[in-house]
């Protein structure tokens, strides 16, 4: 059936291809279908980022496609019924003004701000390696001056000399960007593909609380705050709700060891918040 509503001759031998090469194969059919959506999010990211950093050679995106006009596997970031694919989520946070780079070349990781604003960024970046466990094992900031619409180098490193002995498969570098004691741009790196990291399995909180009645949100008037948290590293954490009654503001995100990530619930009419479903799993649960 999922062939027969492939328009490419080749779609599916595509999408199963590059996901050998960078994911383990999922264990059941809705997992396939979460890995995919990764899978597609990761490489329209990678162009993305790369447009993004190259200006002004290149000054920005048009990404293909938004939507569909029938229920169908295909490269939309949103299906037929207009729900977002972990891409569209991935889309807003990659077109925001201000966003962090980490890409390989040659034997180096390059960091790169790069921003939108026309005014010029007094910040400090902040680069910290974290084990999926919790443990930090090196942090580094520096201050850092941006240039009005630029893409700037701010650093660089050889991951052999910085990590040394430490196991690839088991940490990874979380990059943020702070000015005037706010966060204006982060990014996690990892230095191994998704089917090599040794993620650690975990159990991931979520806490509903009603928030107001007045969401801007049309047709989900209702607002409910979703407080998401874990002992340990989760990646790209999925939160599976009713689409038909429900929104979210956020999904598909990583969730750092006992942070507390906050976002957002829409619904069409209120409800007790303890009977809210909402499942939460992250990339670990998909093997």
């Amino acid at each position: 059936v999922m062939n027969a509503h492939q328009k490419h001759p080749t779609g599916f031998e595509t999408i199963d291809e590059y996901m050998k090469r960078d994911y383990k194969m999922p264990k059941d059919f809705n997992s396939y279908i979460y890995v995919s959506q990764l899978l597609q999010r990761d490489g329209i990211a990678t162009a993305i980022e790369a447009h993004r950093r190259a200006k002004p050679y290149c000054m920005g995106t048009l990404n293909w496609q938004l939507n569909d006009c029938w229920p169908v596997t295909s490269w939309s970031s949103r299906d037929y019924y207009g729900n977002w694919k972990a891409l569209h989520f991935e889309i807003k946070k990659l077109f925001q003004p201000v966003i962090i780079s980490i890409h390989e070349k040659g034997d180096l990781c390059k960091v790169t701000v790069v921003s939108d604003l026309p005014q010029a960024i007094n910040g400090r970046l902040q680069l910290t390696i974290l084990k999926f466990i919790g443990d930090s094992i090196w942090d580094f900031s520096k201050e850092v001056q941006l240039s009005g619409n630029s893409g700037t180098p701010v650093y660089e490193f050889s991951p052999e000399t910085l990590i040394g002995k430490t196991n690839t498969t088991e940490i990874f570098l979380q990059a943020k960007l702070v000015a005037e004691n706010e966060v204006l741009a982060y990014n996690n790196y990892f230095f191994e593909k998704p089917k090599d990291l040794s993620l650690p399995s975990t159990t991931i909180s979520c806490k509903i609380n009603y928030l107001h009645d007045q969401s801007t949100m049309q047709d989900y008037p209702f607002v409910y705050t979703v407080e998401c948290s874990s002992a340990m590293f989760a990646k790209d954490v999925f939160l599976d709700v009713d689409l038909t009654s429900y929104k979210l503001s956020d999904n598909f995100f990583d969730l750092l060891p006992n942070e507390k990530k906050m976002l957002y619930l829409y619904s069409q009419k209120q409800h007790d918040q303890n009977l809210i479903p909402v499942k939460a799993t992250s990339l670990i649960d998909c093997y």
